[in-house]
């Protein structure tokens, strides 16, 4: 893939208020040319829709220090058929080869940080956005937008705070 110039890849954190115990970091990709309040979104139906269907997910436990379970998949809104599958395995087939040369050329991924960028750089994205929901209720505008290189330190702070609450929430329960 080619870098697209409005395209993106959007994250935010999530903490699991049904335990206290779990964060995520979940993500997708996107265009920024039609930012709305619900978020970024490109033409459905464009050169470039299939993209919009990326979906990056990972999870830490307040048993945890770091981010695990790291995926990439394919968003489908009904029943898989024939042709959706095939159009999941041309998007993600190329990013994972992409990001297993990547891992070949520069190791393993040291943190979450390193590893969202390398998605980033794989889709061809030409930058990174932090969505956070308490940025969102103080300033109305929860969005933060981070060159690639930027994304590495944005998104280990962000992790950090998550991992923070994940064991402060779980020192709560257990009291």
């Amino acid at each position: 893939m080619t870098k697209a110039p409005n395209r993106v890849l959007v994250i935010r954190g999530e903490k699991d208020g049904s335990y206290g115990r779990y964060v995520h970091i979940n993500g997708y990709a996107s265009h920024v040319s039609t930012k709305e309040s619900s978020g970024f979104d490109g033409d459905r139906y464009g050169s470039d829709s299939e993209i919009l269907n990326l979906r990056l997910r990972s999870q830490c436990s307040d048993r945890s220090t770091e981010f695990y379970g790291m995926e990439i998949g394919y968003e489908a809104h009904r029943e898989v058929t024939s042709c959706d599958a095939r159009k999941a395995l041309k998007l993600l087939e190329p990013i994972e080869r992409k990001l297993s040369k990547m891992y070949a050329e520069e190791g393993p991924e040291m943190n979450i940080g390193q590893w969202i960028n390398r998605v980033a750089r794989a889709i061809g994205a030409t930058s990174v956005i932090i969505f956070d929901v308490e940025r969102k209720q103080k300033t109305g505008d929860g969005y933060r937008c981070y060159t690639l290189g930027e994304s590495v330190g944005a998104v280990n702070s962000m992790s950090a705070d998550l991992v923070g609450w994940a064991n402060e929430n779980s020192l709560k329960l257990v009291a």
